[in-house]
């Protein structure tokens, strides 16, 4: 049976897309997108093609079925901020900067979590604006601050909390929680079990719904929302997929939550798409099983990468007493200490590490490791050059020879030169290097966070039990369904960063010559392409603009949502 908002699509052989030059202002508006794209935050077909065959998928299964569908492979490290990053700007992450979900100070080390603010290339929502395209963006993350555009923006993951501050323009949140109900639950899923599945499937129908809200009372010709859901329960329970509390239950918490994104997809398309809408659903990394946990602080102190200072008093008596609090006076004092935790949060990580013995440190959970090189850090012990060279060849040799003791193999797969995955203005803020461990199995943990101090009971050595049952991979999802392309078709080699420009071009606006992605003309019909094809327009990398920086309130909000996560 087909879904019913697929009758809605018409032909998807009438597209007629309008012709433009470079440069000039497009002035297309319908009571339908001309693009909707619905992110699947984690989205792996691993999960999808199960569901899909057994019936239980039936819209994504019959945009695969109209259109074109392949792997969409994510950035490296496949982390959320620079892969969604990567997919609005079109650019590697030495031309927008955003290395991780936060950077380490080479003045004094300490922490920043970034956020949309801190991007520095255009992303495709300023493009289209300044063509004078109107386009809504909703939950997508690092969109905190939410830019001035031309439509509106409800920023996600990035933003502090869910309140009037992710809005844009002014009024807009309350607008949407006035028609929709209570904005959805930000911190789903939590870490006790048994899990909330009433919890996550509001978290998943509220997304829905206000998505829907915003196309009826406010049409725009690009349309994107982000269901987050999914990468959250597959961290979660990838392998304990059985959970349920109270009056609901579910087999499969994870093929649950992809059955309710995939109901959502329907209702959206079929109250919103017309016969001249194209859409993309996309996701920013994919997923899979972890196999065991890999703390690299433990092993760079154990090699002499790393030397550790020990806290000071104060500080470990506010630890111990922190541990020894019962649950429920850390959860009262939590909500009242998050401004003070703020002010010092950021200097962590820099007390934890004694910096003028320390050769190199982590600072991200998929691997960035930085030389502490002198005339860069504050306190550096590594000479520029030749000795720098032997850091970094002797450093990627060990961390490739590391075998773990329980599976008998090789820890890490790849060790990569920062010259190797990014160039632009940034360049100087990447890491030096990028551990990549085997196919993404194996769960990165520091003991030196930016959340700081891992409780003794989790210090197990070099290789502890990973955090989290399911950690990202490179190998994310695209599938595509309109006019002018392909039918039943599959496509190969499609890059994260190529989803900019192919919404541009689907638009009719050139590919601006500094982005890296190119257009995916493999979607398109030959007949299509040759009616109308794709144009650059030769632009360089226009300046940034100043970062938005969190309060400490803010910023130690974030901490508290990503550690719920296990990202710091």
């Amino acid at each position: 049976m087909k879904p019913k908002w697929q009758i809605g699509f018409g032909s998807w052989d009438t597209f007629e897309t309008a012709k433009h030059t470079p440069g000039d202002q497009v002035e297309q508006m319908s009571s339908s997108p001309r693009i909707i794209i619905i992110g699947i935050d984690g989205g792996t077909f691993e999960i999808i093609d199960p569901l899909v065959e057994g019936g239980q998928m039936p819209n994504l299964a019959a945009l695969m079925r109209n259109g074109v569908r392949g792997q969409l492979r994510s950035t490296i490290p496949p982390l959320t901020p620079v892969a969604w990053s990567a997919m609005m700007t079109g650019c590697n992450a030495g031309k927008y900067g955003t290395y991780a979900f936060l950077q380490i100070s080479p003045a004094n080390y300490h922490v920043r979590f970034l956020n949309g603010g801190d991007l520095a290339a255009p992303t495709l929502w300023q493009i289209a604006s300044e063509a004078g395209l109107r386009v809504g963006v909703h939950n997508m993350p690092w969109t905190y601050p939410p830019a001035p555009v031309n439509g509106y923006v409800l920023a996600g993951l990035d933003a502090p909390v869910f309140d009037s501050r992710i809005a844009f323009p002014k009024g807009l949140f309350e607008e949407v929680v006035t028609a929709t109900g209570p904005y959805f639950d930000k911190l789903v899923p939590p870490l006790q079990r048994p899990y909330d599945v009433g919890r996550l499937r509001r978290q998943v129908e509220q997304t829905g719904a206000v998505s829907r809200h915003l196309l009826q009372n406010r049409p725009v010709d690009i349309f994107a929302t982000v269901f987050s859901s999914s990468d959250h329960v597959q961290h979660n329970f990838w392998h304990s997929r059985c959970q349920g509390a109270g009056d609901e239950a579910v087999e499969d918490v994870i093929a649950y939550t992809y059955q309710l994104i995939d109901a959502q997809i329907g209702r959206i398309l079929e109250d919103h798409a017309g016969p001249d809408t194209l859409v993309m659903v996309v996701s920013d990394h994919g997923a899979g099983p972890c196999k065991g946990g890999f703390n690299i602080d433990a092993w760079l102190t154990e090699h002499g990468y790393l030397s550790r200072a020990r806290a000071p008093g104060h500080a470990r008596l506010l630890s111990a007493l922190r541990r020894s609090m019962p649950r429920w006076l850390k959860d009262q004092l939590r909500g009242r200490s998050r401004a003070i935790k703020g002010h010092w949060i950021d200097a962590e990580f820099a007390r934890r590490v004694n910096w003028p013995q320390t050769t190199a440190y982590c600072w991200s959970d998929y691997g960035n490791l930085t030389i502490n090189l002198t005339g860069r850090q504050a306190q550096g012990k590594i000479a520029p050059g030749d000795e720098y060279e032997a850091v970094c060849r002797r450093l990627a040799q060990e961390l490739l020879d590391v075998v773990h003791p329980e599976t008998d193999e090789n820890v890490v797969e790849q060790v990569l030169r920062a010259e190797d995955l990014y160039a632009g203005p940034y360049f100087p803020s990447a890491p030096d290097l990028v551990v990549n461990t085997n196919d993404f199995q194996y769960e990165i943990l520091t003991d030196i966070r930016a959340a700081g101090p891992r409780d003794a009971a989790d210090k197990r050595g070099i290789f502890p039990p990973p955090q989290r049952q399911g950690l990202h991979r490179l190998e994310g999802i695209l599938v595509a369904a309109g006019p002018g392309l392909k039918s039943s078709a599959a496509i190969e080699n499609a890059n994260i960063l190529a989803i900019a420009p192919t919404v541009l071009y689907a638009c009719g606006l050139p590919r601006p010559t500094y982005m890296d992605g190119q257009v995916l003309t493999d979607l398109f019909t030959a007949e299509h392409l040759q009616a109308h094809p794709p144009t650059d327009v030769d632009k360089d990398l226009p300046p940034s603009g100043e970062a938005a920086d969190y309060t400490a309130e803010e910023a130690a909000q974030v901490e508290e949502h990503l550690k719920s996560l296990g990202y710091v």
